[in-house]
């Protein structure tokens, strides 16, 4: 779990020195408070297979995504990161309509937080569209 908080470190300086951060990303002209750890355990000693499902990344996690993948082909050229959807979990800030709270937090998986997100774009969805 150390080498975890150390490779977290290393991407944040690598962010910086970019002149990103997904601290200040923004969707659709809105900016995200957006946070993101990311555990990369060795084939070796976690033998993990990554799902079979046709998962579709959200817009609003991709960035993310797309970001640490480059930071980690960098680091370490010739390994390949294999991604266990099923295993990713963060929480998340919702705010239901007509509701003057400031949002309530859930914990949800990454396939929860994916369904979520598709209730930006439109209130209602057929179970096919999801």
């Amino acid at each position: 779990m150390d080498t975890v908080k150390e490779l977290n470190g290393h991407f944040e300086k690598w962010q910086f020195t970019k002149g990103d951060s997904l601290e200040k990303m923004t969707l659709e002209g809105q900016t995200l408070t957006f946070t993101a750890s990311f555990k990369v355990l060795s084939a070796a000693n976690w033998p993990l297979k990554p799902p079979n499902s046709r998962f579709v990344l959200p817009t609003a996690i991709s960035h993310a995504h797309d970001k640490f993948t480059e930071f980690y082909q960098e680091q370490q050229p010739g390994r390949k990161l294999l991604w266990c959807w099923q295993l990713c979990h963060r929480e998340i800030r919702i705010h239901l309509k007509n509701d003057s709270s400031k949002g309530h937090i859930l914990h949800a998986l990454a396939y929860q937080i994916a369904i979520l997100l598709l209730f930006n774009e439109k209130e209602e969805l057929l179970y096919e569209d999801i």
